[in-house]
């Protein structure tokens, strides 16, 4: 016979089994309507790339990422792709971000169509299904330039051998041995003379700091610190880039310029150096001394292994470790000394 105490305990165990009946439903709910959600994605992605195909049957989508670096590897090497597969015209398909990144590749495409980010998600999530692949397959005129369209992320992360350049080519199927081309010359657009004479820029002798990174965040500000203490009495210029609220390095004046300008002071100056990001995939290209730090906390570094642009004799990488900070800036003032 059940006492009072062990009734309440079994109803409370029956309330439970209810309770988790029912979230099972709501779990099975749940996953039903994710995955209509998915499928309709997948459904609009393609009728939205088929509809790219048929409003213009005489050009080549090129479909590049939102972000600055991804976009210049996408762009880089697209004089190759038209050669070496015969293409006429070229239409870059991308969301309305860093536009001024696009400038230094005019020419190698003849239009940029703008989507918004909604369709652009749509589209990337779309070309890493199964049915992207089969849409790849069959319409090799629209093609989306993001590696992991066709290699998982989480295979890519830590990975020592694979490098986004070497995939972005083999999705062109361009050979290996192929240059980027050389970055278009943006002084007609974008005069650099109001910052050289607003900040009164010493020519060749100022190091530009870029150390905030949306990607890698595990670089300590100390080594910039250090560096710039270091270098204020050997004769440099020391200038931070910053947006918004961002704080300058200690001992540097705060200086905002915009993507377009960014290769054109990179050569004035003649050094810049900072925590890995996109931007460097862009000054990469300019004449400067570019020295470039990176994090073991970060999964994608050698993935995006900057020496791979082979572009720069001098461009030096060094890794924070944790535990490396004077050895990285012993380094860094060696080069510099």
């Amino acid at each position: 016979m059940l006492t009072s105490k062990k009734w309440i305990e079994a109803t409370n165990a029956i309330g439970l089994v209810a309770k988790a009946g029912n979230e099972g439903k709501k779990l099975k709910k749940t996953k039903a309507i994710t995955l209509l959600q998915v499928m309709t994605a997948y459904l609009f992605g393609w009728l939205i790339a088929k509809y790219y195909l048929i409003k213009n049957k005489k050009t080549n989508y090129i479909m590049t990422f939102n972000s600055i670096g991804d976009a210049c590897i996408s762009l880089a090497f697209l004089d190759t792709y038209k050669e070496v597969n015969r293409i006429d015209h070229i239409t870059i398909v991308a969301p309305n971000t860093n536009a001024e990144t696009y400038h230094y590749f005019e020419g190698s495409y003849h239009h940029i169509l703008h989507i918004s980010k909604f369709i652009h998600g749509v589209l990337m999530l779309f070309f890493k299904s199964d049915l992207g692949y089969i849409f790849r397959r069959n319409h090799p005129r629209f093609i989306n330039t993001f590696c992991t369209t066709y290699i998982r992320s989480d295979y890519l992360k830590y990975n020592k051998t694979i490098d986004v350049i070497t995939l972005t080519k083999t999705i062109y199927q361009i050979p290996q041995h192929s240059k980027p081309r050389k970055l278009k010359d943006l002084k007609s657009i974008h005069d650099i003379s109001y910052l050289i004479d607003k900040f009164d820029i010493k020519k060749k002798k100022t190091i530009i700091f870029n150390p905030y990174a949306h990607s890698i965040s595990g670089v300590p500000f100390i080594i910039y610190e250090k560096i710039s203490e270091k270098l204020s009495t050997m004769g440099y210029q020391l200038i931070t880039s910053t947006i918004g609220n961002q704080t300058p390095i200690k001992g540097t004046m705060a200086i905002h310029f915009t993507i377009g300008e960014a290769v054109g002071l990179a050569n004035y100056c003649g050094f810049v150096i900072g925590t890995r990001s996109g931007f460097f995939d862009l000054v990469v290209h300019s004449d400067a001394k570019i020295i470039a730090i990176d994090s073991t906390d970060y999964p994608w570094s050698d993935f995006y292994r900057l020496s791979q642009w082979q572009v720069n004799s001098e461009l030096h990488e060094f890794r924070y470790n944790g535990s490396n900070v004077e050895t990285i800036v012993s380094n860094v003032l060696s080069l510099l000394g």
